[in-house]
């Protein structure tokens, strides 16, 4: 049997142990109680459990408990070691995939006459703004007369344009118009929105439609013109 205070092993004759002088008591449970393998596998995979079994076993079989104190504070301390790498693995592979596609983005998009040939216009068009002179084969802009109505109450503005899609294929442009004055100083800007729209199709938008009294004054004798054009 062991001492329940040092460990030691001892005569199960003995009233007091001859390593510490601790008063022994002769128990079923007492000669029961031995460092355990079982206990101690199960603290490493399972922490709660091992603590759970220490807290059991403490008092009465000390060597028992002891083992499954081991193996939990062993698979705790393994399972954080474990956490950090694993954090550590993921961080890393994660600047790994960014880092490649910033390099792949730098390479379509930096040589792209090059690696894509004869397809190099068409992917600019799919993904990147196309400036004005090259969208007049996508898109007609017909800007209309710049009008005041007058409402019961008030005077309300409004400039009509009308944009067709002459591609052969579904497109939503973005559209931004400026107002300048004789001088040609800017006054206004106004974006226009056409989503989804077919080929062929045409559509009526509204431009620079305001109620109020200091935009009517400003914009009454300006002339407006297509500023930028985004298509995707």
């Amino acid at each position: 049997m062991y001492c329940l205070k040092c460990g030691q092993i001892i005569d199960p004759k003995c009233t007091f142990c001859a390593n510490c002088g601790y008063q022994i008591g002769i128990t079923q449970n007492q000669n029961d109680d031995a460092p355990n393998t079982g206990f101690a596998v199960l603290g490493f995979f399972i922490p709660i459990v091992g603590l759970i079994l220490y807290l059991v076993f403490e008092s009465k079989q000390p060597l028992k408990a002891k083992s499954a104190g081991k193996g939990a504070l062993i698979g705790f301390i393994s399972g954080i070691v474990v956490s950090i790498i694993a954090t550590i693995l993921m961080m890393v592979g994660s600047f790994a995939f960014m880092d490649k596609m910033v390099s792949i983005y730098d390479r379509e998009y930096s040589n792209s006459d090059n690696i894509f040939g004869d397809k190099t216009e068409e992917i600019l068009e799919k993904y990147l703004d196309v400036n004005i002179g090259k969208l007049e084969k996508y898109l007609d802009v017909n800007i209309g007369k710049f009008a005041i109505e007058e409402e019961k109450y008030f005077e309300k503005t409004k400039l009509s344009v009308t944009v067709k899609n002459k591609g052969e294929k579904k497109k939503t442009f973005t559209i931004e118009i400026e107002a300048v004055d004789k001088n040609g100083a800017r006054l206004e800007t106004d974006i226009l929105f056409a989503q989804d729209l077919n080929a062929g199709q045409s559509m009526s938008l509204d431009a620079f439609t305001s109620s109020w009294p200091e935009k009517i004054g400003k914009l009454e004798n300006a002339t407006f013109q297509v500023l930028e054009i985004s298509m995707y």
